[in-house]
């Protein structure tokens, strides 16, 4: 399942070691002793590039180390190469082209330290960033976790309570109408706090799926048939196309109804007043079961497709305000669907165009 955190980066593969600082720094030496003794044993007076191995030795010391240890490798370096491998052998000469030589190692040795030790020093920060945003995500789950336990604690005796006033006789036509109003706005209430809570379960790992042996075109029937109020109340035209039998899936009945249920609540949501809404479901060539929520609604650009199912990101905020909901919807569908080993995918021709999610489990 991918993380509900996608924004979070993670460090390159390819990455420096974290090392302490005596370990950074003592890694010039070890490196440039390393070129020498290596260099010394196959060819101890060179005729051509005395300073090959030395490079080799400034990199992985500026590598491991950053730019510091990376210069003071390429000192060493200059140094023993200069003593041991430039003719005159076994003398440091500072005139003439030994001189010259060692000048020109230092320079390039100096600049090849400073951009490895740069890059060095990227890869520390990304490392540190990600790692900060690691905690701000555990932190967020965390609060979100608190919050919906909080906000879902006084919602059971509110309910109780307008469920107590709703067979009370004697209200009048004001305070019935109020009653019904407080009870929407409850149910919305309570349908929100279930998507936080499912949000922080499933970032957390704590959702046990019930798998059984599920006849996934009754509960795609059945799931419909609790939905359809949402699209008569809207005059959508619903065309329901599923295959006669049972279509047998190992899932999990609630979450598996939970998944095909946003997404009908989506399409009713994002298509205007006469749309049409069409639910097909079939078996693909790999045995799994496809189901297809298509509409005729709003659409979808593209820049929104690539993160309609991260949480809290809505195609069209206007729209969503006015209907309510968090954005979590759709990232509950995928991360329900993949809990099961399944993928969801959405496609639209732009705005304006409606769009086809399909759910393959």
């Amino acid at each position: 399942m991918k993380p509900f955190l996608e924004k979070s980066i993670s460090p390159p593969v390819l990455r420096p070691p974290t090392l302490s600082t005596p370990l950074r720094y003592g890694a010039a030496p070890v490196a440039v002793l390393a070129a020498w003794s290596f260099q010394y044993a196959i060819l101890p007076e060179p005729s051509l590039a005395p300073f090959v191995l030395f490079y080799l030795a400034v990199v992985v010391a500026s590598w491991l180390g950053g730019r510091g240890p990376g210069l003071i490798a390429t000192v060493l370096s200059a140094a023993l190469a200069n003593y041991y491998f430039i003719a005159p052998f076994h003398e440091i000469r500072l005139s003439g082209p030994e001189l010259v030589a060692s000048l020109l190692f230092l320079g390039t040795a100096g600049s090849i330290s400073l951009l490895c030790g740069s890059l060095r020093t990227a890869f520390d920060e990304v490392a540190e960033n990600s790692q900060a945003l690691r905690e701000a995500d555990r932190r967020k789950n965390e609060f979100l976790g608190i919050l919906s336990h909080e906000l879902r604690n006084p919602l059971t005796p509110i309910r109780n309570s307008l469920h107590l006033l709703g067979r009370s006789h004697g209200l009048d036509e004001r305070s019935e109408t109020a009653v019904s109003v407080i009870d929407r706005q409850v149910t919305q209430l309570s349908k929100l706090v279930d998507e936080l809570l499912d949000v922080t379960r499933i970032a957390r790992g704590k959702v046990q799926l019930q798998r059984t042996r599920l006849d996934f075109d009754g509960l795609i029937q059945r799931t419909v048939e609790d939905y359809r109020s949402l699209f008569t109340a809207k005059h959508l035209e619903l065309d329901v196309d599923v295959q006669p039998g049972p279509l047998w899936v190992d899932a999990d009945s609630a979450r598996m109804a939970q998944a095909a249920g946003n997404l009908l609540h989506n399409a009713a949501k994002f298509t205007p007043d006469g749309g049409r809404v069409r639910v097909s479901l079939a078996r693909d060539d790999a045995g799994r079961a496809v189901l297809e929520v298509a509409d005729t609604g709003i659409g979808i650009d593209s820049a929104t497709l690539a993160r309609l199912f991260q949480p809290f990101a809505q195609a069209d905020s206007s729209l969503d305000r006015a209907s309510g909901g968090l954005g979590l919807g759709l990232a509950l569908v995928r991360s329900l669907v993949e809990l099961h080993g399944g993928e969801v995918e959405v496609f639209s021709p732009g705005p304006g165009e409606g769009a086809r999610f399909t759910l393959k489990v």
